[in-house]
């Protein structure tokens, strides 16, 4: 998406270089067509009264993409439950 697309709605800064670094490159594979937006670095609090923070919210064809962004290298594997890093 093109940087100032009000398709990608950057909520707050990260404090991150690699959050920052992440987002940039998820900015540039999103198309900045409908029906794709995407939504970055906010909170929401749960029914049970908890803070979760969300790093990107994308809103596909069909799917709406929940993204974490972590920093380190190699690759995850797991379950629905857990994840392993290898």
């Amino acid at each position: 998406m093109a940087q100032g697309s009000d398709r990608w709605v950057e909520v707050s800064k990260s404090a991150f270089a690699h959050e920052t670094e992440g987002l940039n490159f998820l900015r540039e594979i999103v198309p900045n067509a409908s029906p794709y937006r995407a939504w970055t670095n906010f909170e929401f609090m749960d029914n049970h009264g908890m803070w979760h923070e969300v790093d990107a919210l994308v809103l596909g064809r069909r799917r709406l993409h929940l993204i974490e962004l972590k920093h380190f290298a190699g690759s995850l594997g797991g379950t629905e439950t857990n994840w392993v890093r290898r």
